[in-house]
Order: C-alpha cells, then structure tokens, then sequence
C-alpha cells in the first residue's frame, strides 16, 4: 500500500533560492525521521571527504538530507542540493547524463526537471535544486518509492531553461553531451587540464566542454574581456611552453594534435587534440557565428 503525506521538515536554508522543499513523512514502507540534517560549505568535507568540491565547484547553498528507514529492511537516502542558480544545478546533472530519463510531463523536453535514473540512484535538475535519492538496494518497489520522491520534488521546484551558453551552442553538438562547469577542478574532473588553475576559472566565469570526435571543446565566457585575454596569455604560457611565441589564434601541435586559443571579447574558445588546422579554424568561426546570432559577441 502507498502513502503519501507531506510535510516541512525543520532546517535553516536561504529561501532566496527556493522554499524548503516539503517530504512525505512516509513512501511504501519507509519512513522518514522528523528533521532533517542541513549541511552548509562550511560543513560539507564533514558530510562528504573530497567529494564536497564539486558541489563547492558551483554557487552552491546548502544540502537537506533525509534517510528513510524501514525495519528490517535497506535505507533510502535523499541529498536535496539548493544552489544559487538554476545553472548551477544544471551543471551539476551534465557531468553525468548516463541512466534512463524519467519524464513526470510537468515541463516541456531541454528545460527542467529533468531526470536520469540508475541503479537505484534518481539524479534530478529541477530549476536550482539538484537531487539525488537513492536506494540502498534496488528493487521494484524501491524503485516506486525513489521515483515517487524524486516527483514530489520536481512538483515544488519551478522549472528553468538550461544555461544561455549551452543554448546558444548545442545545435553544434547534436551527438556530443555538453558538459557545464565554473571551477577548475570540476573541469579537471572532465578533462584534466593542469593542477593550476590557468585558466583563471571561478565562479563568476562559466564553462561548456565538448567532445567532437577525437577534440576537445572549451567554450569560456568571462565577466570581462580584459580579464578572457589575460586568462588566454597565461593558459598559452602554461600549456605550450614549447612554444614562447604561442599566441591567440594559432595552432600548435602536440603529440595529440592541434592545440589552439581564440580570444572574442569575453570568450575564449579552445581546441585540444584537434586533427587539422582547417577543420579547427571552421569549427572556431561556426562557434563565433552562433555567439554573434545570439547577441552574444
């Protein structure tokens, strides 16, 4: 039998972001405690050892946890994410798109929630809260009972459209999952790059990451352009030491391939492992003509 009741359960968030989102006191047979654990950025490394940097890697807020329990039986564990922005939780879905897509038919297909389910474990993007509510064992009614939490908290979320950025260049991509990340380490998480930070990402600066058959994609839109052109020259330092008079616009190869770096006002675009210098150069301008259609350039 089924049951369903909702209820807030107590913590301190910032309903700036989102109301505290209210969970069933009981799924199937599991049941929850009457409040919530609240992790902050302060205690996140006590909740999570290292893993707290990704979630740190976006405009994080805080994290709700709820663990459902039943007697004689395996847990469910919900993390309830509420991040500054939508595109934060957004990023924090694209990093990982494997898993079968639930459809609860409350927004319309590339906008959220939107949400992927595995083995047990329901990742969600639902405008700025990011979800995740596993089962301990996977079964059909866990399955029922994670699916059924995951809605109740799409259904109090406000949907959101993806980041502008990835809008504007996922029609170049059609085959190619575009991955959304701010922080250095979470791009090295997709596509090691240095264990510095040279490319001067924080959260003010917003990254796409492509994968284009055997190249790399790096779309970067920083606060300012002074500020993209000074991340270019230090990036063309670090990364090509070979190569002293490596500059924006040129190709220079490595054992991979072609590596390049375009500056165009407040973006960087770059290529790594790229097979030719004529298909890098029509892959930068297809890429500058949908910034420029976009009003973005």
């Amino acid at each position: 039998m089924f049951f369903l009741f909702l209820a807030t359960l107590p913590m301190t968030i910032n309903t700036n972001v989102v109301f505290p989102i209210q969970l069933p006191r009981q799924v199937e047979h599991w049941s929850r405690p009457d409040s919530a654990q609240t992790i902050t950025a302060q205690t996140i490394f006590d909740y999570m050892d290292g893993a707290g940097e990704l979630y740190l890697g976006f405009r994080f807020d805080s994290l709700q946890v709820v663990e459902y329990t039943a007697e004689g039986s395996y847990n469910l564990l919900v993390e309830i994410y509420y991040m500054q922005e939508s595109d934060d939780a957004f990023g924090l879905l694209s990093l990982d798109l494997d898993g079968e897509r639930i459809d609860w038919g409350a927004a319309p297909e590339a906008s959220s929630p939107s949400a992927l389910y595995g083995a047990g474990l329901l990742r969600l993007w639902a405008g700025p809260v990011y979800a995740r509510v596993m089962a301990f064992q996977e079964t059909e009614t866990a399955r029922r009972a994670v699916l059924e939490l995951g809605r109740v908290i799409a259904a109090q979320c406000r949907s959101a459209r993806p980041p502008k950025l990835i809008q504007m260049v996922q029609p170049l991509f059609t085959n190619a999952p575009l991955k959304y990340f701010r922080s250095h380490l979470v791009l090295n998480s997709i596509f090691y790059l240095a264990s510095q930070n040279i490319l001067d990402l924080d959260l003010s600066v917003e990254g796409v990451y492509a994968h284009e058959g055997q190249m790399k994609v790096l779309l970067l839109h920083y606060p300012e352009a002074r500020r993209a052109a000074a991340a270019a020259q230090f990036f063309l330092q670090s990364y090509l030491p070979d190569h002293q008079s490596a500059r924006c616009g040129g190709f220079y190869p490595l054992e991979s391939g072609y590596c390049a770096c375009f500056h165009a006002g407040v973006y960087l675009i770059l290529l790594f492992d790229c097979p030719d210098i004529d298909s890098g150069r029509q892959w930068v301008q297809t890429i500058e003509c949908r910034l420029r259609t976009g009003d973005r350039l």
